[in-house]
């Protein structure tokens, strides 16, 4: 089996970015996903596998990219970084499909 993983950063317009991030973990080629702050809104760690060539995977991709998160109402524009070499500690799983937020600090 191949398998080719990326990191997706995606923008969104302003208020959108809980809606995007439920549509996202729900691509059944998306490992984990989450709002982030910065120049990108989210993103999303995302695995193809399949037995074809490894120059398949990349077209496969590309599908996933263009047809399932590009297409999503409100996403502007993605940057792709593809992962060549990686290294884990643990296996990731969805965990939970509500959205995680830390609580604001204390008021004095």
């Amino acid at each position: 089996m191949t398998a080719l993983k990326a990191l997706l950063l995606i923008r969104v317009k302003p208020g959108k970015e809980k809606e995007v991030l439920e549509k996202i973990i729900n691509i059944p080629e998306v490992l984990e996903a989450g709002i982030i702050l910065g120049e990108y809104d989210i993103y999303a760690s995302v695995k193809i596998e399949s037995p074809i060539k490894q120059r398949q995977l990349l077209s496969v991709l590309f599908q996933v990219i263009i047809n399932n998160i590009g297409s999503i109402d409100g996403v502007t524009s993605t940057l792709t970084l593809i992962t060549f070499d990686y290294l884990t500690k643990k296996k990731w799983g969805l965990t939970s499909t509500e959205l995680v937020r830390p609580s604001p600090p204390p008021i004095d």
